[in-house]
């Protein structure tokens, strides 16, 4: 628990959006600026009408028009024909033998096509990687995605809205912010190759913490050709490529419960104990160090003994009298679903206090658990030095992930990243009290 205190890739055509001419505040704000045009059909005429402006209609139903490369994926053996141009997620998932199964295994509608989402950016980052989209313009030139500077991020859409792929490059300039989408194609063929070693690592990380997800993934993976295609229509996500800013850490030399470590100043994160039922807090590595680092927590000393430079995660050891405060973060680490675009989240760091603020983005792959990738879930730039390590807490009384750095002042688009907390906490092998 948490204490209570370079140059754009070629198009077949010029693309009839691009980033708006202020920046904008948050990577949100940049999807929404940058979302393909659509139209829907009018109840009177087939013929296709200009959909409205406003985000909460564009995608209200209808038929698109729009060079979509998804729209032929789901083939013409669907149970439900009549949502075979519908513009709304929930329509195609319920129109689809895809969708309806994975809805029977989870059980909730938006917790299924939040796992939907989260699988089909992982297949359509390999399938970006496997055609190499940007090899010829000086991108990633033939190598993985994680052997470049290159950050893959997902924007979860909102009312009826796809999920972004968004591809963050710092040697791009955020006037050259562009979706490109209208210029992919996506083959059966590539689908099935792409997912066979997404779906096998879902199904085998997923089955350990959350059965349903594994099973859905185990689903999809038994009919992979048609399956898999089925998902990917049903969610359609929007592909951006956007400037990555430069972050900076967010502890900073100083003299809640505040961590001291040789002159930083950062924050302690949730209560929790490690494998052998010692009681005590996180913190951030890059505001401590390693095993051995003597810290004053709050007003108690103690030394480092469990830590993790690639999760940036410590544990710290406290007396068995501590006088622990009241706690938030009482419901666990959140770990079975990814977070939602506008998920009400708050933090309690050592410079900033108590904060409200939102989730706007995510860390591709970030349900599948590894003790050697560092995974991200985003806020807005509304963190300070001094935060780093304090617990990001939802709506659900769950811990979210541990403040890391947020983008420096003046670069765009604004963020914060939070270290994954189920990521990060597994690696350690801590259990929050």
């Amino acid at each position: 628990m948490a204490p209570s205190i370079a140059d754009p890739p070629p198009s077949p055509a010029p693309l009839p959006y691009a980033a708006p001419d202020a920046a904008p505040d948050d990577l949100r704000t940049m999807v929404e600026s940058l979302r393909r045009p659509r139209r829907r059909a009018s109840a009177e005429s087939s013929s296709p009408t200009e959909a409205p402006s406003s985000p909460s209609s564009t995608y209200s139903g209808g038929r698109t028009s729009y060079n979509d490369p998804y729209e032929d994926l789901a083939g013409s053996d669907r149970p439900f024909e009549r949502f075979r141009d519908s513009l709304d997620p929930f329509e195609r998932m319920f129109g689809t033998q895809t969708g309806q199964a994975a809805v029977s295994i989870v059980g909730n509608e938006q917790k299924t096509l939040n796992l939907l989402n989260a699988i089909s950016t992982d297949i359509l980052l390999e399938i970006l990687d496997g055609q190499n989209i940007f090899g010829n313009r000086g991108f990633w030139r033939r190598r993985r995605i994680q052997d470049t500077d290159l950050r893959p991020i997902v924007v979860p859409g909102r009312d009826g809205m796809p999920s972004a792929l968004v591809i963050l490059d710092p040697r791009r300039s955020y006037e050259k912010s562009e979706n490109i989408t209208g210029s992919m194609k996506f083959s059966r063929s590539e689908l099935t190759r792409a997912s066979e070693n997404i779906l096998t690592l879902y199904t085998q990380q997923l089955h350990k913490d959350d059965v349903s997800a594994g099973t859905v993934s185990q689903f999809l993976l038994s009919e992979r050709e048609s399956r898999v295609s089925e998902a990917l229509w049903i969610t359609q996500p929007e592909i951006i490529v956007s400037r990555r800013p430069r972050m900076v850490p967010l502890c900073a030399p100083s003299p809640n419960i505040e961590v001291q470590s040789g002159g930083e100043k950062s924050t302690a994160g949730v209560f929790c104990r490690d494998a052998h039922g010692a009681l005590g807090v996180t913190a951030c590595f890059h505001g401590t160090g390693p095993v051995g680092t003597k810290v004053q927590v709050g007003l108690q000393n103690s030394s480092v003994t469990i830590a993790n430079n690639v999760q940036d995660l410590v544990f710290i050891p406290l007396n068995r009298g501590y006088n622990i405060p009241s706690l938030h973060g009482a419901a666990g680490v959140l770990h079975d679903r990814t977070p939602g675009q506008y998920d009400s989240v708050e933090f309690d760091g050592a410079t900033s206090g108590r904060v409200k603020t939102h989730v706007t983005s995510y860390d591709t792959g970030l349900l599948r658990s590894r003790a050697t990738v560092q995974l991200r879930v985003q806020t807005p730039a509304d963190t300070n030095t001094g935060d780093s390590g304090s617990a990001l807490v939802n709506q659900d009384d769950k811990v979210v992930g541990f403040a890391f750095e947020r983008s420096a002042f003046g670069e765009i688009p604004e963020m914060t990243d939070w270290i994954w907390a189920a990521n990060a906490m597994k690696a350690l092998n801590l259990a929050a009290i």
